[in-house]
């Protein structure tokens, strides 16, 4: 039962680290993609004097750029961070509850029944949170997932020891 704990345990700090991570690449493009649109607009009046040549290049990038800017708020990803971020916190705390479980059941403190009851327990409060948050999609991304899983063996290593 304790391994189903650990597993437990070790799987929601990955969810905790990856949907931060998430949250992290989501408000990075969401600036980079603000800042462009609003270069662009910003830019489009002073370059007009420049662009008179050219008028039908600069005006599909302005109505590319307006287009983008309407649209930006239903991309998905894009707009996610808050909600990534708010999984992420909701992940780490969930992963707080498996911790104090797993020195409980390390210490004996608790029987195969209780350990059992909890951790049912902790995993309807996982699906929970996945289902408050089942609007936000998380990309799933190789080189994410391995930097969140290299991250989480980081710190369970750190923070137990060899204790697992």
């Amino acid at each position: 039962m304790i391994t189903i704990v650990w597993n437990n345990l070790a799987n929601t700090k990955f969810k905790a680290i990856y949907t931060y991570e998430c949250s992290r690449v989501a408000d990075r493009y969401g600036r980079v993609t603000s800042g462009v649109l609003a270069l662009t607009s910003t830019s489009s009046v002073a370059a007009w004097a420049i662009w008179q040549q050219h008028p039908a290049i600069w005006g599909a990038i302005i109505g590319i750029s307006q287009v983008a800017q309407v649209l930006k708020p239903y991309v998905p990803f894009i707009g996610s961070d808050k909600e990534f971020l708010e999984m992420s916190f909701e992940f780490d705390q969930l992963y707080l509850e498996y911790e104090k479980l797993w020195y409980a059941a390390s210490a004996g403190s608790i029987d195969d029944a209780g350990l059992s009851q909890r951790i049912g327990e902790l995993h309807k409060k996982g699906l929970d949170i996945e289902k408050a948050h089942k609007n936000t999609r998380t990309p799933r991304r190789k080189q994410w997932v391995e930097k969140a899983y290299a991250e989480t063996e980081n710190f369970l290593n750190l923070n137990f020891s060899g204790e697992s």
